[in-house]
């Protein structure tokens, strides 16, 4: 989930009042978000739904809470610059994307270029995919040259003085010398040319996904007019994080401008502020929720969760909504839906006791589950609940694995890209999140994961997983192995351990869990290195299993 820092003081002045944190505090949990600390002025904030970019940034939070609270919100305009990009073909297969947008008038503070940069890094490295699928670019619009950018391909010989350098380099001399081409280098691997921004002078702008130049690219708090760009290999993805950034600043007093980008076959205006239209029916809305809303009280919920009601008849069964061009999220009516609960407040809902005859009792499947859940808390191991949804770096990379996993078509956020194949990854992660509480840590997680399948129908299995995991400074393979050894008994199970090599665990460390001669899982003390990759200091010993093979 995605944390930002921001400044408290800048935060009121963004929305118009001076609020306690404990009502700020409140307020965020409409945005599913909370503050999980302060050190002075700083807030940081940890943002729960990845769906909502247009919240990673102060300027977005501010935004929603004045509407909250009902106070006015700004509008978004974008009026043309008079300025064009044209995008060249030998771009097609490398990056081929591109949306710009001109910002003049405002006003920068260090509080500002600060908020700025934060931004500009969290939608490359979260929605972007570490700048892979989006990348941003902000510069002095007042030293570009010309009406006219080129966004092409030039050859790694190209010269220019990358950001933060004073001597002119190479494209290839910059990819091995500057930090940020040390950083996304891997991006541009292989290509016979790279893209660049290049203004009428014939000036190198930016090498995206890198690094800016150091003349155009230098913004500071003297500068006043900015030229913005997005690129990629997704389109709209592109556009979104454009109008995002536009929007951000718009919030900051600046105005749009409009730039147009020219393909070769079309040309499209950038940033589109322009909203979706929506219908929903309040009959379906009173279906899920069951809470008899008349049509007023329905207009009343959405407008404070932004929404902007077009057609709402009283009496009839359809509400035609305009959906902001931000809220991407919103693809189905269950999204609406939920902003209306969210809206009317969870806690003021009252829980109503079912009318039906037919009494309930749970699955074998649950009782089982339940009876492993009530062993491990007897060994004072503490359940754990992690997000099914994950991505490939924890699943793999930080675990010193190759795999295959199911992957979500078209994600918000690259933190939630993959359906988790095994439970330790994100049992590991989160130790990572609280490797500051007390130890010893003794969790466990026991819940389902997915691997695919090319006999299934929908090419996936699912399986039921439980993972236990020890932490601290003298944890051991023999305290793990006790673990599992007494879960086995109490469940009459005869357990046998086989030496495996497993690129997660410690080499002659590791095994195998082998029930009526089948594996079943592993077990072992976890590889310092994949310790080192979760910022883990202290010794880790874990084991999973797959439980559905024990009945």
């Amino acid at each position: 989930m995605p944390t930002i820092e921001i400044s408290f003081k800048d935060l009121k002045s963004l929305v118009g009042k001076n609020l306690s944190l404990k009502e700020f505090s409140q307020l965020l949990e409409y945005l599913k978000a909370e503050v999980d600390r302060r050190e002075g002025d700083k807030l940081f904030i940890s943002l729960e739904d990845t769906n909502r970019p247009d919240l990673w940034c102060v300027e977005g939070i501010a935004r929603m809470i004045r509407k909250l609270i009902g106070k006015p919100t700004k509008k978004y305009l974008a009026k043309p610059s008079g300025l064009t990009v044209v995008v060249n073909q030998n771009l097609r297969n490398i990056r081929p994307y591109a949306a710009c947008a001109v910002v003049k008038g405002i006003k920068i503070t260090d509080d500002i270029l600060e908020s700025i940069i934060q931004y500009q890094e969290k939608l490359a490295e979260n929605y972007g995919r570490k700048r892979s699928k989006v990348g941003l670019g902000v510069y002095d619009f007042d030293k570009v040259k010309g009406r006219i950018i080129e966004y092409k391909g030039v050859k790694p010989t190209a010269k220019f003085i990358p950001l933060g350098f004073e001597e002119e380099m190479t494209i290839s001399e910059m990819l091995k010398k500057h930090p940020k081409g040390e950083q996304y280098g891997k991006l541009l691997e292989g290509k016979k040319v790279y893209p660049a921004f290049i203004d009428k002078s014939g000036e190198i702008l930016s090498i995206p996904p890198i690094t800016n130049s150091n003349n155009t690219g230098k913004v500071t708090t003297k500068t006043r007019n900015l030229f913005i760009e997005a690129t990629g290999t997704d389109r709209d993805a592109v556009v979104h994080a454009l109008n995002l950034f536009a929007m951000a600043l718009a919030e900051r007093g600046g105005k749009v401008y409009s730039v147009r980008i020219k393909y070769n076959a079309e040309t499209i205006v950038t940033p589109n502020f322009k909203p979706t239209k929506f219908s929903i029916k309040p009959s379906y809305i009173d279906t899920l929720l069951g809470l008899g809303l008349t049509t007023p009280e329905l207009k009343k919920l959405l407008k404070k969760m932004d929404y902007n009601i077009v057609k709402a008849t009283p009496g009839s069964d359809l509400i035609v909504l305009e959906i902001p061009f931000y809220r991407k999220d919103i693809m189905h009516a269950v999204d609406v839906v939920e902003d209306v609960a969210i809206s009317y407040g969870y806690n003021n809902i009252e829980p109503l006791e079912p009318e039906i005859a037919t009494p309930g009792k749970l699955l074998d499947e649950t009782k089982q589950n339940n009876l492993i859940r009530e062993i491990m808390i007897g060994m004072q191991l503490q359940e754990v609940l992690n997000f099914t949804l994950t991505s490939k770096d924890v699943l793999f990379d930080k675990m010193n694995r190759n795999g295959k996993t199911l992957e979500v078509l078209n994600p918000i956020s690259s933190n939630y890209s993959n359906v988790r194949d095994s439970l330790l990854p994100l049992v590991m992660k989160f130790l990572e999140t609280n490797k500051t509480v007390e130890f010893p840590q003794k969790v466990f997680e026991l819940g389902p994961v997915v691997l695919p399948d090319k006999k299934s129908y929908n090419k996936a299995k699912q399986e039921n997983h439980l993972c236990a995991v020890i932490s601290h400074s003298r944890a051991t393979f023999t305290e793990i192995k006790s673990v599992l050894e007494t879960l086995m008994k109490h469940l009459e199970v005869k357990v046998k351990l086989r030496h495996i090599k497993h690129p997660s665990f410690i080499d002659g460390r590791c095994g195998e869990i082998i029930v009526n001669r089948k594996a079943i899982g592993v077990i072992g003390e976890i590889h310092p290195q994949v310790l080192e990759n979760f910022n883990l200091e202290n010794p880790v010993v874990a084991f999973e299993i797959n439980v559905d093979e024990l009945w």
